[in-house]
């Protein structure tokens, strides 16, 4: 982590350094996930996600679970933007997806995409922008299983019906409680939309 910061930092400057930064729109995320022993020799003594935490340590911190698992913290990635002069400084709600960068940049660049061509991808440049602060409508999450998120709403498709959960993100990223009882219509809209 030090590293990527240092890293991080001596990009920026360089592109400050040489005038480019104003012209430059810089996109840092990364994979999703964090996971434990995953074919590195790293210390833990958790198997790839069966655990959430290792000695003491959390790597998703407030979101459930890691990579290859279904919940935020298997599918949810920090995104930064940084264009000086295009982006205000600031946080955003909105939802986006890493999948979309390539309709957005080409709508950005101006560039018409065949019928054929990214055709899972949404134009989000708004929201990467700073001018929308909603963002996608809806996305689609896979790992090991299959949810929807829908502004605060996140519905996990179980293999059954009781295995089935509706999540309040605003009011519990974590996922611990399922509210779909109290909420039957959104949870059968969400799933309804999923299965399309």
């Amino acid at each position: 982590m030090v590293q990527f910061d240092w890293s991080t930092g001596e990009i920026l400057k360089a592109l400050d350094k040489h005038g480019l930064a104003e012209n430059t729109l810089v996109i840092f995320s990364s994979d999703n996930g964090p996971v434990y022993d995953d074919g590195y020799k790293d210390g833990t003594t958790v198997l790839t996600s069966t655990k959430e935490v290792d000695r003491g340590h959390d790597g998703s911190g407030p979101y459930r679970g890691g990579k290859y698992q279904i919940y935020e913290g298997g599918t949810r990635v920090p995104l930064i933007v940084r264009w000086p002069g295009k982006v205000k400084p600031g946080t955003s709600k909105a939802l986006v997806n890493q999948i979309d960068f390539v309709a957005s940049f080409a709508a950005l660049l101006d560039i018409k995409l065949k019928p054929n061509e990214a055709i899972d991808s949404r134009n989000i440049m708004p929201a990467l922008l700073g001018k929308d602060n909603i963002g996608l409508p809806y996305t689609i999450e896979e790992a090991r299983g299959q949810a929807l998120r829908r502004g605060k709403w996140k519905f996990v498709l179980g293999k059954n019906k009781k295995s089935e959960a509706l999540y309040d993100l605003e009011t519990d990223i974590g996922e611990k409680n399922n509210v779909a009882k109290g909420n039957k219509e959104i949870a059968t809209k969400m799933k309804k939309r999923l299965k399309i």
